[in-house]
């Protein structure tokens, strides 16, 4: 943005001031939070019973609407408070593009075991 301001002395009767001019750069602050990409239908489904290479993996893609140094790439990881037992089923791994991870199971599900594993957003 530029800014041309204008001076003069004596309450506006006297003499005007040579033009300047001001560059003003605005700056992105950090004030939005990264989010997620949900799955289509906030959802993903795997069978259960199946060898984790024969599964899929969930894509997660992550988003900061902060440009610059305050926006994505964004990082993503388990937080400390889950479940150890759910870490021995999934894994999290960077994606194939900017900002980009596959959550992966690592251990054949089971639904007797567990029906949902919801993991927070």
């Amino acid at each position: 943005m530029t800014l041309y301001p204008r001076a003069n002395d004596e309450g506006g009767r006297g003499h005007d001031a040579d033009p300047a001019t001001v560059h003003l750069v605005i700056q992105d602050l950090n004030d939005n939070h990264p989010h997620i990409h949900l799955p289509e239908n906030g959802y993903a489904k795997i069978m259960e019973n199946l060898y984790p290479e024969d599964v899929e993996s969930i894509t997660i893609k992550l988003d900061d609407v902060d440009g610059g140094d305050h926006g994505c790439p964004c990082t993503m990881e388990f937080d400390p408070g889950t479940p150890a037992s759910w870490l021995e089923k999934f894994s999290l791994q960077i994606g194939g593009g900017r900002s980009t991870y596959r959550l992966i199971p690592v251990a054949s599900l089971d639904r007797e075991e567990q029906k949902v594993y919801s993991f927070p957003s």
